[in-house]
């Protein structure tokens, strides 16, 4: 059985001997679609002798288990810390941390605007005078528009507009800042990528998936713009990939101009392809699973099993149940959500039949079979 194992370093210094006796639980959240990555560590306090750490103290945890090794799942700031209690409660201390430093620039408010100009190029100049060191990742740095605007918005908040205006993930960890198109395989956090297997037997605990789910689905987005040199509205679209549905999504507010209109379509085509299944699942700790890696789902069933995209994880450490991470799953491919096992080449084969039950297909051996 593995024993899980959990590090934590406050402000430079490895306090995890003095942590360990009193450790309930620490829980990592990271997902791809939200700016900061969050911590919080719980812990006993029963004499109220833990030292609290000062707000803004760097804080980097890594999680793992004896005999295989550990990496980072953290790496931030501490923002609060507060004490709770009770006569028949105990005293526990909560540390809260995130991965964006709440008391440098990167909150604070400005108006700013450039012309003719790419997305990487603005991203990286107005993110410099926030204190941040910027990477645009993929053919997000390319993105043209004729007017940028941050509008008395901190870059925080102008980050995580344009995310989603452009169908991005964008993620603050320290002094660093991160835009990385969605649904392309490309780290939110600048980091490489490494696929996680749910397998059950090996590391998967659990799961619940619906790979496939119809309400998200469409076929095409378009987005419309006003055109000043012909005086009228004009429309765009945008595939929806590996869609295969003939029911378009339109816009109800009109963009500026056409690029605004391309990237908006974009972005929700995106958000369509990216929800049309989604699920859940729980492994043994594993910590190298972060948002937009791929996930292979195995040995659950026929039209689960397959490969789904990572939206979000959570990284936990109890001494009851050791080191796990829960996953939340997007994006289904590879098999999810399709059931061959009523095809003709597989009802032919040795000890298969298919029939109909009340109207409702059957595979296997006859009335017991299992139903598709």
């Amino acid at each position: 059985m593995l024993t899980g194992i959990v590090k934590v370093i406050v402000g430079g210094q490895d306090v995890t001997s003095r942590f360990s006796p009193r450790l309930e639980t620490v829980s990592v959240s990271r997902a791809a679609r939200e700016a900061s990555d969050t911590i919080q560590i719980l812990l006993a306090d029963p004499d109220g002798t833990t030292l609290m750490p000062d707000t803004g103290a760097p804080i980097v945890v890594e999680m793992g288990h004896v005999g295989r090794g550990s990496g980072q799942v953290f790496e931030g700031f501490v923002d609060s810390v507060r004490s709770s209690g009770g006569k028949d409660k105990g005293r526990k201390l909560s540390i809260d941390g995130t991965s964006v430093d709440n008391k440098s620039k990167v909150k604070a408010p400005g108006l700013r605007s450039k012309a003719e100009a790419t997305f990487g190029d603005v991203a990286k100049e107005w993110g410099q005078k926030a204190g941040l060191n910027v990477t645009v990742a993929g053919s997000l740095s390319g993105e043209f528009r004729d007017f940028w605007i941050m509008q008395q918005e901190s870059f925080m908040g102008w980050g995580q507009r344009m995310a989603r205006e452009l169908g991005a993930s964008f993620k603050v960890i320290g002094g660093r800042a991160f835009f990385a198109p969605l649904n392309e395989g490309i780290s939110a956090s600048g980091k490489q990528l490494t696929g996680i297997r749910a397998a059950w037997g090996e590391n998967l605990i659990d799961w619940d998936i619906a790979p496939m789910l119809g309400r998200p689905q469409y076929g095409k987005v378009k987005g419309r713009f006003y055109d000043i040199e012909k005086a009228k509205w004009e429309e765009v679209e945008q595939a929806v990939k590996d869609a295969g549905i003939d029911i378009d999504f339109r816009q109800l507010i009109g963009s500026a101009t056409k690029d605004n209109a391309t990237q908006s379509s974009k972005s929700v085509s995106k958000d369509s392809e990216r929800e049309k299944g989604q699920g859940s699942v729980t492994i043994t700790g594993d910590y190298a699973a972060e948002p937009e890696a791929s996930v292979t789902v195995s040995g659950t069933r026929a039209g689960i099993d397959g490969t789904y995209l990572l939206d979000s994880v959570t990284h936990s450490y109890s001494k009851g149940e050791g080191f796990r991470s829960s996953l939340t799953l997007r994006l289904p491919s590879e098999g999810a959500g399709k059931d061959a096992r009523g095809s003709a080449s597989s009802s032919s084969s040795a000890g298969s039949t298919t029939g109909t039950r009340n109207g409702i297909e059957t595979v296997g051996g006859g009335f017991g079979g299992s139903t598709v």
